[in-house]
């Protein structure tokens, strides 16, 4: 099980990306990016989110947590 969360802050919604900021570099990162890893994929679209949320000023802290031993293949 993978726990997807903001630690403390707003989570947003992208109308530009046509999805929340962390969603759509998800989605990047598995359809593009070749991420076949959920570990993987998570950290490019926590890193992703935060450059977005950088360019309008906005404080943002996407986290998630890994339970599962060993990488989690997509």
């Amino acid at each position: 099980m993978m726990a997807l969360a903001s630690n403390g802050t707003n989570s947003y919604d992208a109308p530009g990306l046509q999805n929340g900021a962390w969603t759509y570099y998800w989605i990047e990162a598995v359809t593009t990016q070749g991420k076949i890893y959920a570990e993987d994929a998570a950290v490019y679209a926590e890193d992703g989110m935060k450059a977005w949320a950088a360019q309008y000023h906005l404080r943002v802290s996407p986290t998630h947590s890994d339970k599962y031993t060993g990488m989690f293949d997509l």
